[in-house]
């Protein structure tokens, strides 16, 4: 991640998103956080993005994916420190240059999920689309969420 990244901007709501990707790591594996991760991390913290969403689906069905896409045999020590992922890093910038892009300061979980959202390739993309989200209204329902500075 660029040297002079901070997460001044992150509202308490998106870091206690990063806390519980972190959270995810530790308790369904992984050496680094990916945005399954980071999208396990966001429901937790967030729930109001949940019914953002369109269709409406099972948050447990999406979270059952998401968990088995990080799934992994060993555990990190809760005591080290688990780095991001490439594509995280990447999401943690976007969500600043979308918080810029609707003259918001703040970023929040929801500019975080609009990043996610913005990386077709990635496992937690293809959690949503496996449980049925149509991404581009969800899409646009999250950046109307995001406009209207909820």
């Amino acid at each position: 991640m660029n040297q002079d990244f901070t997460f001044d901007r992150f509202t308490e709501s998106a870091r206690l998103a990063l806390f519980h990707a972190r959270v995810a790591v530790s308790e369904h594996g992984g050496a680094t956080i990916i945005d399954a991760h980071l999208l396990l991390g966001l429901f937790k913290a967030a729930p109001e993005l949940g019914p953002l969403m369109r269709p409406s689906v099972n948050i447990q069905r999406l979270a059952e994916c998401l968990v088995g896409a990080v799934a992994g045999p060993s555990l990190p020590p809760t005591s080290t420190e688990v780095p991001f992922d490439p594509a995280v890093k990447t999401a943690l910038l976007e969500a600043a240059r979308l918080a810029d892009g609707f003259g918001q300061w703040d970023v929040t979980p929801a500019h975080l999920f609009l990043a996610v959202l913005q990386q077709p390739q990635s496992v937690a993309v293809g959690c949503l689309r496996s449980v049925g989200i149509d991404l581009p209204a969800t899409t646009k329902a999250v950046a109307t969420f995001v406009g209207s500075g909820v």
